[in-house]
């Protein structure tokens, strides 16, 4: 049998993309919403939370509603040309991490 290669793997074990499966993630920063982590820790932990909220270029925590509409886009046929991608929805939070 012979074997096809394509960027130093078989290309036959290239198999979700060839069966037109698209494999995405989503990599969430910190997201507040009602009895949430961040919320409990305004509540309990206020400096914490504002110094947390500060180390963020966009100065704010994210809504679940913006992670959904990532996930929303993936999974929509306007990202049929995105596969293998990590996505990252932090307003900015890794970047400062750095």
């Amino acid at each position: 049998m012979t074997r096809r290669w394509q960027a130093g793997v078989p290309v036959r074990e290239r198999g979700p993309a060839r069966q037109h499966i698209r494999v995405n993630s989503i990599a969430p920063g910190a997201i507040d919403f009602p009895g949430g982590f961040w919320d409990q820790m305004r509540q309990h932990q206020p400096e914490f939370y504002a110094a947390v909220r500060g180390l963020i270029p966009s100065g704010r925590y994210g809504t679940p509603e913006e992670v959904a509409d990532v996930a929303t886009y993936l999974v929509s046929p306007r990202a049929s040309w995105v596969t293998g991608e990590c996505v990252v929805v932090d307003g900015g939070q890794h970047r400062a991490m750095r």
